[in-house]
């Protein structure tokens, strides 16, 4: 929504077809919002990098304890990396080295300040890398940024099975998981991050929390 010329078209349009009426955060709004909900679901980790990937927007925000050090929004999602790059169902050498090379010049526009060595992935990207590392014996905490290389590289392949493996674990991200998660190792490499965890809140939590501040 953020990226479209003619939101305040669209929103009356919803609003008039719905009666919802369309809340439009920034995305800096949107980072502090992901970190409220990523801490909020228990996030161990005292300090460190959290990256919000989504559709359109990445979010990294830069923490120590509750409080955020930096944060930046980046117009590049999944979904976006895999519309502007992507020919065919999956990324060849080729899209993915550009997919990388874009993801590595966009993120070093803008260094964040980052106090720790740790990557917390955030949003359903995150999750279905999560999903598809489990089958290959990797736990669901803190693992090596290397796990996210070697699952990059074998996806890469295209091998019958591991395709059958993506559409019975993750059916609706099939075709963008693998931008998403070249996404994210050119964001550990940034944050000179090495390991990660994944985790289970961001922005929904986090906008629930406004809307409960709000009322109160």
């Amino acid at each position: 929504m953020r990226r479209i010329t003619n939101f305040d078209a669209v929103k009356d349009f919803v609003k008039e077809r719905t009666g919802i009426e369309i809340d439009l955060v920034t995305g800096e709004e949107e980072a502090r919002l992901s970190f409220i909900g990523a801490k909020l679901l228990g996030s161990e980790i005292k300090c460190g990098v959290m990256a919000d990937l989504g559709g359109a927007s990445t979010e990294l925000i830069s923490f120590e304890g509750d409080a955020v050090r930096d944060l930046h929004s980046f117009p590049f999602g999944c979904l976006y990396l895999y519309d502007r790059f992507v020919c065919g169902r999956f990324p060849t050498v080729g899209e993915s080295r550009a997919i990388t090379e874009f993801v590595t010049a966009e993120l070093s526009s803008r260094p964040i300040d980052s106090a720790g060595n740790e990557l917390i992935l955030i949003g359903g990207t995150g999750k279905a890398i999560r999903k598809i590392l489990r089958k290959f014996g990797y736990n669901e905490r803190q693992n090596p940024v290397s796990a996210l290389d070697g699952l990059a590289a074998r996806l890469s392949k295209q091998q019958e099975d591991d395709v059958a493996l993506l559409e019975r674990l993750i059916p609706a991200r099939v075709e963008t998981v693998i931008p998403g998660l070249l996404a994210y190792i050119a964001a550990a490499k940034a944050v000179n991050a090495d390991s990660f965890t994944v985790s289970d809140g961001g922005i929904r939590e986090g906008y629930l929390i406004k809307l409960m501040d709000e009322e109160t």
